[in-house]
């Protein structure tokens, strides 16, 4: 058995951002002399009013998809376009804020490059755990004795990309009892891999929350087999109990995504932005039809990943406020998970006045160089 799973587990590790700088969109300005200084909520409250009320004329951002963003709590939008952690501090919690109302992006594989290899590494241990469980029916007998390979496999999967902060695994033989038989969860944490085994304390998935969707949609979804990937096996490799035949496998368009989100934990946010994968893996029916075994997750680490405004692709897409008469919009890279991380550069023919404060949340203005 360990030849078999050791080549697909080494392939997995095959499988396969700083600080915040203010652009003319979003980076927050300090009071100047003489202005009048209230609470830290009361001046959250005036910048957050000031930006969340643009001038409409002549931007050429997504002004429907503005509100987007407009009704965030106070400390999770400061939070949002600055970076800075210490604005959640403000701020209680008893569940996780998970973005909504987002602008739909018109392909997932759009939505940022740079997770596209977090995308591999969930479907390769995905279709690892299918071809384990469709060609030898016994191992689904036979959980505990492989445990240490079910280990390794979750734990391969952070390996295999720093951008995935969690990785969890979940795996019954009979596929709809609550709950599964098997929950593994490793968590990256200061730079160490962290594995844990759940599985006595997994009774919460057996309730659809906001915090088990990622579970239950892919639970109670219709195994469609002509969505899956049928395989053809060939090989010389001989085994009493070998199933020969096809195997239905996943890809990409499997891959079910939620919102971008917060956790709550002991009350308050943990300030990293979250993004959950996660797609399902099969086993086969004694007539070799697929069905539903468990599901692979990870939650992918989006605090180092670009948010391009200027873009009309992703979430945020479009949401820029420059104004396109005058002005271009400009996404520098490395400015991390903050919106109004732009600038709004004058175009050829136009000039910004000096007095123009580069910290100011107003619509920078360009003005013609004709007279």
């Amino acid at each position: 058995m360990a030849g078999f799973w050791l080549p697909l587990i080494l392939q997995l590790q095959l499988g396969v951002m700083a600080g915040p700088s203010p652009g003319w969109g979003g980076g927050r300005s300090a009071p100047e002399r003489g202005d009048k200084v209230g609470t830290y909520e009361e001046q959250q409250r005036a910048i957050y009013k000031r930006h969340r009320f643009p001038e409409p004329a002549e931007s050429g951002g997504g002004g429907s998809h503005l509100a987007q963003h407009e009704s965030l709590p106070i400390p999770v939008w400061a939070f949002l376009h600055t970076g800075d952690p210490s604005k959640l501090g403000y701020a209680n919690c008893t569940k996780r804020y998970q973005l909504s109302n987002l602008k739909e992006a018109s392909h997932a594989m759009h939505i940022h490059p740079s997770l596209h290899s977090a995308m591999d590494t969930v479907v390769h241990a995905s279709n690892f755990l299918n071809m384990i469980l469709q060609t030898n029916g016994l191992r689904e007998l036979t959980v505990k004795e492989d445990i240490e390979w079910y280990h390794a496999l979750v734990r391969s999967i952070l390996e295999a990309d720093p951008k995935v902060h969690r990785a969890v695994v979940t795996f019954d033989v009979q596929p709809f009892t609550s709950p599964p038989q098997l929950f593994l969860q490793a968590t990256r944490i200061d730079n160490q891999i962290f594995l844990q085994d759940l599985s006595a304390s997994a009774r919460h998935l057996a309730n659809h929350t906001v915090e088990t969707d990622w579970f239950h949609r892919l639970k109670q979804q219709p195994t469609a087999e002509a969505s899956l990937h049928r395989k053809l096996l060939r090989d010389e490799l001989r085994s009493s109990h070998r199933r020969r035949g096809t195997r239905y496998l996943v890809d990409k368009t499997h891959i079910k995504w939620s919102t971008p989100y917060l956790e709550c934990e002991h009350g308050k946010y943990n300030p990293l932005w979250l993004l959950t994968l996660s797609t399902s893996f099969y086993g086969l029916k004694p007539d070799f039809q697929p069905e539903f075994r468990g599901v692979v997750r990870v939650d992918i680490n989006l605090q180092n990943v670009d948010i391009d405004q200027c873009s009309t692709e992703g979430w945020f897409g479009g949401t820029h406020k420059c104004r396109l008469n005058s002005t271009k919009c400009v996404s520098p890279k490395g400015r991390g998970f903050m919106l109004g991380a732009y600038d709004c550069s004058c175009k050829s023919g136009f000039y910004r006045p000096s007095s123009v404060s580069l910290k100011s949340f107003d619509v920078p203005t360009c003005h013609s160089e004709e007279p």
